[in-house]
């Protein structure tokens, strides 16, 4: 089951790690929950188990801004832009942790680090669009 899901929510806490050999540098933060969010969505537990596996696949890229262009704020996914890969997740109580290793090559990843390093508020989201939307009816009696 592959389903697109849309997620957007604020860091609470985040911090970052780096490999043995310090080659790579991996980020930890929460991006999404069982609670609604800021944007007044709320995500299932069917829907956030099958984002970790997604994010366990190594294959979701991330990318700064919502990949959106900084001077048109137009959609652009180009393969210059990918800052990093998210590489795992995992539910953490209501919360949806994800790890992203960072792109060395990417021009601001120097940046972001150095942000989380000092503990600012930098937000992460999931992006996609839904598939398919299930109606259930809820009993009001």
């Amino acid at each position: 089951m592959s389903k697109e899901f849309n997620i957007f929510a604020p860091v609470v806490k985040s911090w970052v790690e780096k490999s043995e050999d310090g080659s790579e540098r991996f980020i930890k933060v929460p991006i999404s929950g069982l609670k609604e969010d800021r944007d007044g969505e709320v995500i299932d537990q069917m829907c956030i188990d099958d984002m970790i596996l997604q994010l366990k696949g190594g294959t979701i890229p991330l990318f700064p801004n919502h990949g959106r262009d900084p001077v048109t704020g137009e959609r652009v996914y180009r393969w210059q832009d990918i800052m990093g890969v998210w590489v795992d997740g995992e539910q953490d109580g209501d919360k949806l942790m994800a790890v992203a290793r960072l792109n060395e090559a990417h021009p601001e990843a120097e940046l972001l680090w150095d942000y989380m390093q000092k503990g600012m508020p930098v937000g992460f989201s999931i992006g996609g669009k839904p598939t398919e939307v299930i109606e259930e009816e809820i009993d009001g009696s």
